[in-house]
This record gives C-alpha cells, structure tokens and sequence, in this order.
C-alpha cells in the first residue's frame, strides 16, 4: 500500500515539474519574440529606438537626436524629422505584433492619446493578424520612405479652444512603401508646443 502511494506521488511530482518545464519554456519562448529591447533614447524628450525598427526609422532617429543635443534646435528640422518618425512608426504594420501594439504614440498629445490608439485599432489595424508567436502569414505594409512636402505654421485651438498654439506646425507628408498593398499615403499632420517638445494633435 505504501509502495503504490509512493509511485502515485512520485508521479504526481514528475507531472508537475513536466508541466513547469513547458510552461517556462513556452512563456520564455513567446516573450522572447514579443519583447521590444530599447537600443537607443532621447531621455529628455522621450524618444525610443527599438530593436524591431527598420533601418529607415533609424537613421531618422539618429538625425533627430543630434538635431535636439544641439545648441539651438532647429524647430523646422524637427518637425520634418519627427513627421517621418511618426509615419514609418504608425504605418509599418509589419512590425506590429497584434492591433493592440500601436505605433506613433511616443509623438502624440498625451490627453488625446486614448482616443487616438482606439482610432487606429479601429481603422488601419483592424483587419491585422495577431503575431504573438511569430507565425503570422499576412502581408503588411512597411514604410519604405517618407517625405515632408510642405510646412505651414499655424494658430491652432486645442482642448476644446481653451488653448491656442500660434505658432503651431501643418506638415503635409507623403510616403511609399516597399510593396504597394492599397494603404494611405498622403496626410496633413498637425502639431504643437508641450514644453519642450513638439506633439501631435490631428491627422488629416
């Protein structure tokens, strides 16, 4: 009686740690792919480069962080520069892990950021595939360039016309991609002063 006890437990123990064995490899597994690793930042404005990012959005990010180490900042070029950013983060969607996972957001106004991610979960990734265990096999755009036509400065209303910007940027953008899969490639972005930084308040 006490040997069957013994080899049902013993049982018992080796199931377990079979179970925590598989466990811990397939989380260590999937986590290893969906994990982002940061490679590069600009603390002070809130800038990340991570290891997922396309060779384009690096070289832009490398411009755009000796642009804002300099002495004086050249607001034109900055602007051009977090355009680009913005675009090629938000609209290579192969990048993406799943609809939740929405590009751009370091550049948004943070009270319309809520509203702005549900937007894009609604309309550009709706139809996308999850990639949580990197075996997606739906074709998704990636950026393959962007370019800045037009720079206004604007008096912009913000937070329900309590607050004006005038000297506010309209930056018209237009970009390409490296396989043409019928997605939006012309938009008129708007941004304004927070502090220190430029912010994006409305796409057009």
């Amino acid at each position: 009686m006490k040997k069957k006890f013994f080899l049902v437990f013993l049982l018992l123990c080796l199931l377990g740690v079979g179970i925590y064995i598989y466990l811990s490899f397939s989380s260590s597994s999937s986590n290893t792919f969906v994990k982002k690793k940061t490679v590069d930042s600009i603390d002070e404005y809130g800038y990340t480069l991570n290891d997922r990012h396309p060779e384009i959005y690096r070289n832009y990010f490398n411009k755009l962080k000796k642009e804002l180490s300099s002495d004086s900042v050249n607001e034109e070029n900055y602007v051009t520069l977090i355009s680009k950013l913005f675009i090629i983060d938000l609209y290579s969607l192969d990048i993406r892990i799943d609809s939740n996972d929405i590009g751009g957001i370091e550049f948004v106004y943070e009270p319309i950021l809520e509203s702005y991610e549900a937007k894009v979960k609604d309309t550009i990734y709706l139809y996308m595939d999850s990639n949580l265990y990197g075996d997606r096999k739906q074709d998704l755009p990636i950026v393959s360039d962007v370019s800045v036509d037009q720079i206004n400065t604007v008096s912009y209303y913000y937070n329900d016309g309590k607050n004006t910007d005038d000297k506010a940027y309209e930056v018209s953008v237009s970009w390409s991609y490296k396989e043409d899969l019928g997605y939006q490639d012309t938009a008129k972005l708007y941004f304004i002063h927070d502090n220190n930084k430029l912010v994006l308040v409305e796409i057009k």
